[in-house]
């Protein structure tokens, strides 16, 4: 028999609803399970989406990585398949094996990278000033950040990596500052499972402790919160891939006026 969640209840991938099925923790256990799935005729004609997802964790690097592999069937009849893996360190500034000095140097550069963005972030609103007060003598106070985009195409890509840069930092501050993140302690002793809060307990109508099922909610628990974990990271990441973009445009802005960058350019210019 298998159990039906439907949208927004507990267990099933993204709490997208369907149905739940467990593979256990072993490969006998998951062989098992496939052959029930076989047997039970579950891989048919009829059905429309599977959802594989699992956690798996390096002890070397201390640093999880959540899988899926999807495949949905189309109107068509065509099956298009995803597979993605996302790593993730749950504790991002320190530990990591023999990688925990650069996970703590990542950590001081960060902080380095919050201070530059804030000095560019004064550095632009000092050339906003300025190019208002330049719009007020001509009598057009009302367009000042029309015409400071019209002067120069660098002060549209300063503005837009400043601003991709302000999301980084937010979005890799929301994930650093994430319940789980912060609470979940990985442990093979079952003594030391970790227990979801009591107000969470509550949202998802978990079954009581007592109950033979708790350990399966919980798990259920725990890949949500590494969803979610998840989703926040990969947004990052392709914030920050962005982002790189716009600063090396910034790069390129400031290097050309090295003098012996433009008399480089220049000798090249004329061959």
């Amino acid at each position: 028999a298998y159990t039906y969640r439907a949208q927004g209840e507990l267990g099933t991938y993204r709490m997208h609803g369907g149905y739940i099925v467990s593979f256990g923790t072993t490969q006998s256990e998951a062989q098992g399970v496939l052959q029930d799935l076989v047997s039970d005729e579950v891989f048919s004609a009829d059905s429309v989406s599977f959802v594989f997802d699992w956690i798996s964790y390096n002890g070397n690097l201390d640093t999880f990585s959540y899988n899926e592999a999807k495949f949905s069937v189309r109107a068509t009849g065509m099956v298009e398949k995803s597979l993605r893996t996302q790593a993730l360190s749950l504790q991002p500034s320190d530990f990591g094996g023999f990688y925990e000095p650069q996970r703590s140097q990542s950590f001081y550069m960060f902080m380095a990278y919050v201070l530059l963005v804030a000095y560019y972030i004064l550095v632009l609103l000092s050339g906003l000033k300025k190019q208002l007060t330049v719009s007020a003598d001509n009598g057009q106070a009302g367009s000042f950040l029309l015409d400071f985009f019209k002067s120069s195409l660098w002060n549209v890509s300063d503005t837009i990596s400043l601003f991709l840069s302000t999301q980084v930092i937010f979005t890799w501050l929301q994930y650093t500052m994430h319940m789980f993140l912060n609470e979940y302690k990985f442990s093979l002793n079952s003594e030391q499972r970790y227990s979801p809060p009591n107000n969470d307990e509550k949202l998802y109508n978990m079954v009581p402790r007592v109950s033979p099922e708790r350990f399966f909610w919980e798990d259920m628990y725990v890949f949500l919160q590494f969803e979610n974990l998840e989703s926040t990271y990969s947004w990052f990441m392709t914030l920050a891939s962005l982002n790189s973009l716009f600063i090396t445009l910034k790069v390129v802005k400031y290097v050309q006026n090295i003098n012996r960058v433009k008399r480089v350019a220049g000798g090249l210019g004329q061959t």
